[in-house]
């Protein structure tokens, strides 16, 4: 089950869906690369989806770009099998020569920034062998600054991924930076606060660190702010039957809900200020109701219950 802190992934293909001329610039080295348009992700028979696919014109040359963000579960051997396999399948389908672009999620602030890979799988035949060849990128070999000053806008979000993103420093202004940018709307600068939210939350940033930084009221006008809670939400409650914490009826009810926070809270904690406790049950709000019965039910620990309290608290007139 996808926990509060394993958004990272999702949150990186839905920037990338949004913005993927930025991350293919960014990725293939050519500043001038153009998405034309699409590919088809599905490739049935491997049994599993691409993470995106279009077909682009790259240093002048039309060929489609196939995306794979690598996960800490999978070894290097395996991730350039997988990689390997889709090209072969793109290019009998695509009849286009298939560029590789991998997305190393787990990098190292040493390693290039880009990289040629290769995986030979072939036997030699005269001076030749069949080989995989892709381009890896490596977020972690750039610093914050380097990011802002030098990625396409769309990046900026993921600066928590860099060398030193994880700083309040960088976080607040890459936070600046795309609040002040005059291209977005106001919807679409609130769903890049939410990536650098998330992404930032993945890399274990203080939650107190995050608001001191953004307020969390704005970040609500984000349609993946919303979609990622919601998310989170139904997962907390299969999480909480599923320990014996979410008892009766906890299905939209606001007056079950608030039972559930506080009795959550004092399971972990031994007792909840009885402010707090009006608070709970006195909130009218659905979605930052939500949000706290998400967040009670994932708090597995009396460190993060106590930092739910005092975010309860921290609202209180």
């Amino acid at each position: 089950m996808e926990t509060y802190f394993e958004t990272f992934d999702a949150t990186l293909k839905y920037q990338a869906e949004r913005h993927p001329q930025d991350f293919l610039r960014f990725a293939s080295g050519d500043p001038q690369a153009e998405v034309l348009r699409p590919v088809s992700q599905s490739l049935p028979s491997r049994g599993r989806d691409i993470d995106a696919c279009y077909l682009v014109r790259v240093r002048g040359r039309e060929t489609v770009a196939h995306t794979e963000f690598h996960r800490r579960n999978q070894g290097w051997d395996e991730l350039a099998t997988d990689v390997a396999e889709a090209q072969v399948r793109l290019y009998r389908r695509e009849q286009r020569p298939v560029l590789s672009l991998v997305w190393d999620l787990y990098g190292h602030r040493t390693w290039p920034v880009l990289s040629e890979k290769k995986l030979e799988f072939g036997r030699q035949v005269s001076q030749e062998v069949s080989q995989c060849v892709y381009q890896l990128v490596n977020l972690r070999g750039l610093t914050g600054q380097k990011l802002l000053a030098e990625a396409p806008p769309a990046l900026w979000p993921l600066i928590a991924l860099t060398a030193d993103g994880t700083e309040a420093e960088w976080l607040r202004k890459a936070a600046e930076a795309i609040e002040a940018r005059p291209d977005l709307s106001p919807g679409e600068r609130a769903d890049h606060r939410a990536v650098l939210y998330f992404l930032a939350r993945a890399e274990n940033v203080p939650q107190l660190v995050l608001e001191a930084i953004m307020i969390e009221e704005s970040l609500k006008e984000s349609d993946l702010y919303r979609d990622v809670f919601a998310k989170w939400l139904e997962q907390g409650k299969a999480l909480g039957e599923a320990k014996g914490e979410a008892k009766g009826e906890v299905q939209g009810e606001a007056k079950s809900e608030a039972k559930t926070i506080i009795s959550i809270l004092t399971h972990r904690l031994g007792m909840v200020p009885q402010a707090v406790q009006e608070q709970v049950r006195n909130l009218t709000d659905p979605l930052t109701r939500q949000i706290w019965y998400s967040e009670a039910l994932l708090a597995t620990s009396a460190e993060e219950a106590r930092r739910l309290v005092d975010k309860i608290r921290g609202t209180i007139g």
